[in-house]
């Protein structure tokens, strides 16, 4: 399995995640940007990966800007902090 290198967070919420080789990591993508209320274990799953991963971080707002972010910050701004309040940054 490909490590993930790459997370950029856009400020509509959609989540872009590359691989080391620099290609986008559609699964990983699909199952945090467009799970439903009922799938939030999947969104928890790529998270807690993301998490493993250790990956570079960004928010992006389109074409204007772009701001590493930490892990934490990230999982917060998912709506996820508290479930993952341990985090460190």
């Amino acid at each position: 399995m490909e490590k993930i290198a790459k997370v950029y967070l856009v400020t509509s919420r959609s989540v872009l995640i590359y691989n080391e080789s620099g290609e986008q990591m559609h699964e990983l993508q699909k199952d945090l940007n467009w799970s439903t209320v009922g799938e939030r274990e999947r969104e928890r799953k790529v998270i807690e990966r993301i998490i493993q991963d250790k990956p570079c971080v960004y928010l992006v707002r389109h074409r204007e800007w772009c701001v590493p972010i930490s892990l934490r910050e990230f999982v917060f701004l998912l709506g996820y902090g508290p479930e993952f309040a341990d985090l460190e940054d």
